[in-house]
């Protein structure tokens, strides 16, 4: 063990290059102001090379982490090539569809991400909106685009206002809250279900989906607006739909500050998109083949009270 007289000796060998002065506070000041003009322009601005950096770096956080369990009570049925193989090729005619929707009547709340626009003709169109209104538990697709060279039917419009968003709550200063433009994304069209078939809807929620700039999609907009109304994701309408609560959104003066479904709050970032935080890859959730579901080749009991997307 070293003494404290070899150890003084020791550390007095070494000495400053030269000593400390009052007048040196300046410059620490100086590098301080830059630092933090730096970082809140990194902030503010956000260089497209930080950015991409924090988005690899939590890429390979998550690929260290490994698959984690799916929640059993989500279930997938695919329009796989299984089935189209055995059913014919997509798109499949409204008679087919509506025996799959006649399949999913088990499950709690059935979402589709498919938005049917266009007619067919009267006695298909019509045995599929009977399946809709006989299951009673479908939740509807449809997306907003801004490349729209004309309006939706007005009928199709009041249908989905059924879905959107009444409750949003003001956290702060509520007149600058209502005096903020909305900071979510905002659409000027929307390619909606035709009338017949949305008048079966139980709910109905947007499938628009957003990459990041490296194509990756890595976050999930869980609300929009769309002339003067707030609307929400198929997911969050789902969820809606499946916990039977209504949904509340919160905003600041700064942007979104969070979605809730009843007691459950949702993080959100200031536009109003979910940080995904990936369970694994394809197959991780519970998934049936739609030709499978259609044809009872599964259990009684695989889509009762399920979550089915």
């Amino acid at each position: 063990m070293a003494s404290s007289s070899s150890l003084s000796g020791l550390f007095g060998r070494f000495r400053p290059l030269r000593s400390f002065k009052p007048g040196d506070k300046s410059i620490f000041l100086l590098l301080a102001a830059v630092c933090a003009v730096l970082t809140v322009s990194a902030y503010l601005y956000r260089p497209a090379f930080l950015t991409l950096i924090g988005l690899k770096t939590t890429d390979a956080m998550l690929v260290v982490r490994g698959p984690a369990p799916a929640p059993p009570q989500v279930v997938i049925v695919a329009i796989d090539e299984k089935s189209i193989n055995e059913l014919g090729r997509w798109p499949w005619s409204r008679e087919v569809t509506a025996g799959l929707v006649a399949a999913l009547k088990p499950a709690r709340v059935a979402a589709l991400d498919i938005v049917f626009s266009e007619r067919q003709n009267a006695p298909a169109d019509s045995t599929l909106a009977a399946s809709i209104k006989s299951a009673g538990n479908i939740v509807l697709g449809y997306f907003f685009r801004d490349d729209s060279s004309e309006l939706p039917p007005q009928e199709s419009v009041e249908q989905i206002n059924r879905s959107s968003i009444g409750l949003v709550n003001a956290v702060g200063d509520e007149a600058e809250v209502l005096s903020n433009p909305f900071p979510g994304l905002e659409f000027s069209g929307a390619e909606t279900n035709i009338a017949q078939l949305g008048r079966a809807g139980a709910g109905f929620g947007s499938f628009n989906a957003n990459p990041q700039d490296d194509g990756i999609y890595r976050t999930a907009h869980l609300v929009y607006k769309y002339d003067s109304l707030i609307y929400p994701s198929l997911s969050l309408e789902a969820l809606r739909r499946y916990f039977g609560q209504d949904i509340v959104l919160n905003v600041a003066p700064f942007g979104i500050d969070g979605v809730s479904i009843g007691e459950r709050k949702i993080p959100v970032d200031e536009q109003g998109a979910f940080t995904l935080n990936p369970y694994g890859p394809g197959g991780t959730f519970t998934t049936y083949s739609a030709v499978d579901v259609m044809k009872g080749r599964l259990a009684p009991d695989a889509l009762r009270d399920k979550l089915v997307f």
